[in-house]
């Protein structure tokens, strides 16, 4: 299984999401370790953000819970810009 960053719908915001699949997405850092092209560091002290690197990308992660436009929360792990 492997992840690719892609666009939060038109928000301006970066999630990880698998690659070949339009809905799926890691809701943990437990599910994004599981991936084949990520390597997810330690913890941030007072930050709740994840060093790693997603491909050849060395990027800041954090776990979110976003809102729906429809309605309902989806888990996401958001790209720090």
């Amino acid at each position: 299984m492997k992840v690719v960053i892609k666009d939060l719908w038109e928000t301006g915001r970066q999630i990880l999401a698998f690659d070949g699949q339009e809905f799926g997405r890691p809701k943990s850092i437990a599910d994004l370790k599981k991936c084949d092209n990520v390597v997810v560091g330690d913890k941030i002290p007072g930050t709740g953000m994840y060093e790693g690197i997603v491909g050849n990308s060395i990027v800041f992660i954090k776990p979110m819970a976003v809102r729906h436009p429809a309605g309902g929360t989806m888990y996401v792990i958001e790209i720090m810009l």
